[in-house]
């Protein structure tokens, strides 16, 4: 049934700015793969120059590692716009 429908340029799942979007939607995907299997290799490493370290450079550089709290208030900021 759908295939009798002809695609038009404008509309959104038909057309060349479709497949840009599938396209970039796709690259973004791989890219965040990537990202996730380079997660536990580089947590590892961290924990390893962690347990080298005196305890209170481990305190001080554990708190840096952990930048969650500078993403959260990034996005946060971002919803408020």
């Amino acid at each position: 049934c759908d295939e009798n429908i002809p695609k038009s340029n404008g509309a959104q799942g038909n057309g060349e700015e479709a497949d840009l979007a599938a396209e970039r939607a796709k690259e973004g995907k791989q890219a965040s793969e990537q990202a996730e299997k380079l997660i536990k290799p580089l947590r590892k490493k961290q924990h390893e120059i962690l347990m080298v370290l005196p305890l209170r450079e481990r305190v001080r550089l554990a708190r840096r590692f952990d930048l969650r709290h500078r993403f959260d208030f990034a996005i946060q900021q971002e919803l408020a716009l």
